[in-house]
């Protein structure tokens, strides 16, 4: 714990040293002598060296963290040390020789910490931002000109390149790499090729194909802003609610890396993502005609971690994800009717909730996604579920709900796809429901 904090001092104390000994360079060569310069150059110097020694103390600390590429940590680290060392040797022999220390050896000494000054900066800055920063605009790198280039290129239906090449990995070169890349793995964790990714890092696999409501790398992108393991970190660039819906997808779909976008082109998530974002439901809710959701209601649903994530910045329509919110039931299910007409999607997975939890969310008419995967839920819900008459998807993976229960389900006009392997469906049951709504896909998980 203490050497975290100690760690964490570093940023604050990095940017002093450099302010220092870049002034006293200025005061150097570009002022003219005097007794008032060569005495301001002397606190500058002691300024810089105190600074640059805490900096280097703290930088200590936080390599200790681990995470970093160990050949650029070392450079860092090196040239770091010349820093401190020159300046202290530089402003040592300065008064040493007093009045007579305008010699060579005094200037290229100066010059020597300006260079060990740049470099110590150079090698931290690709450690913070990664390989190649300083001239991404100018190269041709697997850093940030690769995602500016393939930004610029327009995807389309019929695009060819793979969901993985032409979608997902310029979203996590642009919003994630900076720390998780071949040269820095914050928490052991790199995502520069797919072997890495899928590895995972020091709390073990953060995706699980196919699963993405126990894929640590999912939850980590959905957790609140404001709690101290989501992911991108405050300060960082945020995914918007397009790239995160298109990674979900992507490890919902078994992480592909051969799936072309054209294959996937008429699914909803790959044509909003294609579409710069915005949404547009297929159900009868227009998405710029809804009021703003109550503020209240969804204060009360944060307090007990819900993820409330607007569908798009020009809709106040909402996904409600209780993925951290594992303990959320029946009663919490009541918080939902005072901002129940702005719910779209609702994930429901691993939580608490059962068929008397549903009938609160009956006032929820404009719901379109709908998972209860791995809850209580039993056939006593089917006829509320067949109410939500804007339903585009349903997740009984996991319920008690039965071939019985599936076959009593009158389905919305829009629904699309229902997911119901590990439940009590059998293939009797997806053969009859098929042959009476043969427009609806049954995912039954013969591949799961």
């Amino acid at each position: 714990m203490i050497i975290n904090f100690l760690g964490h001092l570093h940023p604050v104390f990095v940017h002093l040293p450099i302010g220092f000994l870049a002034i006293a360079y200025v005061i150097q060569y570009f002022l003219k002598s005097s007794t008032e310069k060569s005495r301001l150059i002397d606190f500058v110097l002691a300024a810089g060296i105190v600074s640059s020694l805490l900096a280097a103390f703290f930088g200590w600390m936080l390599s200790l963290s681990g995470g970093y590429e160990e050949n650029l940590l070392d450079w860092h680290r090196y040239t770091a040390i010349a820093v401190c060392i020159v300046s202290i040797a530089l402003l040592g022999y300065k008064w040493y020789k007093k009045e007579e220390y305008k010699t060579p050896y005094y200037h290229a000494g100066f010059h020597l910490m300006m260079l060990s000054l740049l470099l110590a900066g150079h090698f931290g800055g690709e450690m913070t931002h990664g390989e190649g920063y300083l001239f991404s605009a100018a190269t041709d790198t697997e850093t940030g000109v690769v995602v500016e280039k393939r930004e610029k290129e327009k995807l389309t239906a019929a695009s060819t390149v793979s969901v993985y090449d032409g979608i997902v990995e310029p979203v996590l070169a642009q919003k994630c790499m900076q720390c998780h890349n071949e040269k820095k793995k914050k928490g052991d964790f790199q995502m520069h090729t797919i072997e890495a990714l899928m590895k995972g890092g020091k709390n073990g696999k953060a995706i699980v194909a196919g699963d993405p409501d126990h894929s640590e790398f999912i939850r980590r992108i959905l957790l609140d802003k404001g709690d101290e393991k989501h992911m991108p970190p405050k300060g960082k660039s945020q995914l918007t609610k397009p790239e995160l819906d298109i990674l979900s997808w992507w490890v919902l779909h078994d992480v592909s890396t051969a799936q072309s976008v054209k294959e996937v082109s008429s699914n909803d998530t790959i044509r909003k993502f294609l579409s710069d974002g915005e949404m547009k439901s297929s159900g009868p809710a227009a998405l710029d005609t809804i009021a703003p959701a109550d503020a209240s209601g969804i204060a009360a649903l944060k307090k007990i971690n819900v993820a409330v994530v607007p569908l798009s910045s020009s809709t106040h329509f909402l996904e409600l994800n209780m993925v951290n919110a594992p303990s959320f039931g029946d009663k919490d299910a009541l918080l939902l009717q005072k901002i129940s007409p702005q719910v779209m999607w609702l994930v429901l997975v691993d939580t608490k909730i059962t068929d008397a939890g549903l009938e609160p969310l009956k006032s929820c008419t404009n719901i379109t996604r709908l998972n209860l995967k791995n809850t209580a839920i039993t056939n006593a819900s089917i006829s509320l579920i067949g109410q939500f008459n804007k339903l585009e998807y349903l997740n009984i993976v996991g319920t008690k709900i039965d071939d019985a229960g599936l076959l009593n389900l009158t389905p919305a006009p829009t629904l699309k796809k229902i997911f119901c392997w590990r439940s009590g469906v059998t293939t009797n049951g997806v053969m009859a429901f098929q042959q009476k709504y043969p427009n609806i896909e049954i995912d039954f998980g013969e591949k799961k």
